[in-house]
């Protein structure tokens, strides 16, 4: 039960002033029909993103799977923005018990795909977010 409440916190498009936030367990189709994803982004998802990974895969699943020559992989990079990756690591504490805290990462598109063991390490619930500008959203070519 608690599984579905935290899935849909991650399920999110926002904006501010000048940026985006992606949350990452949705899948393209939900980010392609949320009434807050810029339409900008939404052609770029239909044209270049879909017709690669289909309806129904989430964006954290497919960031681990992209590769450098996919048409995916420079939309990201034109959109030069930054993952958040929460990685858990187990602390020591004084009296001897191990618990585990949560260090907080930010990765590149291209930090993530170019490297093997960063990718090996990773699980896809560890990303919880995609940050741009809406600048380079401005500028992305479609």
């Amino acid at each position: 039960m608690t599984t579905i409440g935290n899935e849909n916190d991650f399920k999110f498009v926002l904006q501010d002033f000048s940026n985006i936030y992606i949350g990452m367990r949705m899948t393209y189709k939900e980010m392609a029909e949320a009434e807050d994803t810029p339409q900008r982004l939404k052609t770029a998802i239909y044209m270049y993103v879909l017709p690669e990974t289909g309806e129904d895969m989430r964006v954290c699943e497919h960031v681990l799977t992209m590769t450098p020559e996919s048409r995916a992989f420079e939309v990201f990079k034109q959109l030069k923005g930054k993952f958040k990756v929460m990685t858990p690591i187990a602390v020591k504490g004084r009296r001897g018990n191990v618990r585990v805290e949560y260090k907080e990462q930010l990765y590149t598109v291209g930090d993530i795909v170019n490297s093997p063991e960063l990718k090996e390490h990773l699980k896809p619930e560890y990303i919880m977010e995609y940050k741009f500008s809406k600048l380079h959203l401005a500028a992305l070519a479609v």
